[in-house]
């Protein structure tokens, strides 16, 4: 195993809330800046869980202790009460990413939309947004 690092200031992920315009309305920009504020959230938990000395005893995959899941970071957000909003970063990052359809289909839609379409629009935009600055309040 390699020697740990702090990683927290590098993977620090305020950075994401300069370079998003919440009044893109171009489709393809809507969708790279929804998966980048999961993946920085991602990332910057990771980090932390990582300082923390978690999964110091777990081996991943790369046969490194630096592996986490996706839905490790769900689970643990879902521990402090902002259950709502990580689901909302994490739908709309699933249909960003992996549905080419738009509204995107068959996803379980986050609080405030009444069936499985999840739409990918400014004003979903701004819903991910606010979400994304909840929940990196909360890791601070």
């Amino acid at each position: 195993m390699h020697e740990r690092f702090d990683r927290i200031k590098e993977l620090d992920p305020n950075i994401i809330l300069t370079c998003i315009n919440t009044g893109e309305t171009n489709e393809v920009l809507i969708r790279r800046y929804m998966s980048a504020m999961y993946m920085a959230l991602f990332n910057y938990w990771a980090a932390k869980e990582y300082n923390n000395g978690k999964n110091r005893h777990r081996v991943g995959k790369s046969g490194e202790d630096d592996d986490f899941k996706q839905t490790e970071l769900e689970e643990s957000m879902l521990g402090i009460g902002v259950h709502r909003e990580i689901k909302t970063l994490s739908i709309y990052r699933n249909a960003c990413d992996h549905r080419i359809e738009n509204p995107a289909r068959g996803i379980r839609p986050p609080a405030g939309i009444k069936n499985d379409n999840v739409p990918i629009n400014n004003n979903s935009l701004k819903k991910v947004f606010l979400s994304f600055n909840t929940l990196l309040d909360q890791l601070k």
